[in-house]
């Protein structure tokens, strides 16, 4: 969907991620951005999932968001935004999981490399025809946060916001931040941090001073996004 008026500013890319993450980019993007989302769908071109409907929905997808950018608006700066270590976890239960091959459908350096290569090849491809950034992965929280909220306010009195140690996220997201650095040396896109402004003495924020900034786990709402609208403002003329 089109976002704001005016010019086109800028395009944001990826999965749910990038919904949840619009109103941050247009409160200070001056101009129009295209949000091109597909939730549960990671930056890859070449992959399958343990939901194959769903893997050949998000191959298509990408295909079709890739053929625009060269044939329509090459030129227009790309956000990437994806939740990768959903799509990296091995759980049973996750129908998002990927995998490149069937004996590598368990946690594996093979599994992780090959993600990595794909991730790498499919970004550059992008930065082919567009200036491209990639976001890098939000801060995910152990539970739903309004939930955990109302929970907590049952059981203690004296009020202490809800946060995860840094060193928690830099364990999840090791390869999707080794992946980003590889693909920042092997094309000279960009990144941007969310984690500076999410995160403070060594914990990231679930909530702040009794906001939640999450509308469940992993998805920001508006005190999220305000927190982490400094993020972008170097993507674009001041308002």
């Amino acid at each position: 969907c089109r976002l704001g008026t005016g010019d086109l500013a800028v395009i944001l890319l990826g999965d749910n991620h990038a919904q949840a993450t619009a109103a941050a980019v247009q409160s200070v993007n001056p101009g129009s951005a295209l949000l091109w989302a597909l939730g549960g769908c990671p930056t890859l071109r070449q992959f399958s999932m343990q939901d194959r409907e769903q893997a050949d929905n998000c191959r298509a997808f990408n295909e079709s968001r890739l053929r625009l950018l060269r044939e329509t608006y090459p030129g227009v700066p790309v956000l990437l935004f994806s939740r990768t270590a959903l799509y990296l976890d091995q759980s049973a239960s996750n129908r998002f999981r990927v995998y490149f091959d069937e004996a590598l459908q368990t946690p594996s350096g093979s599994l992780n490399d090959q993600f990595t290569t794909e991730f790498v090849n499919t970004v550059c491809a992008i930065a082919k025809s567009n200036p491209t950034t990639i976001v890098k992965p939000l801060p995910e929280m152990p539970f739903n946060i309004y939930k955990g909220l109302h929970l907590k306010s049952h059981f203690f009195s004296a009020p202490s916001d809800i946060a995860i140690p840094i060193s928690d996220y830099h364990a999840r997201n090791a390869t999707a931040l080794k992946a980003i650095a590889k693909t920042e040396a092997a094309c000279g896109v960009g990144s941007l941090d969310p984690t500076s402004y999410l995160c403070r003495n060594d914990l990231c924020l679930g909530t702040k001073n009794g906001t939640p900034l999450y509308f469940d786990d992993n998805h920001l709402v508006d005190a999220g996004n305000l927190l982490l609208r400094d993020l972008f403002t170097g993507l674009f003329p001041r308002k």
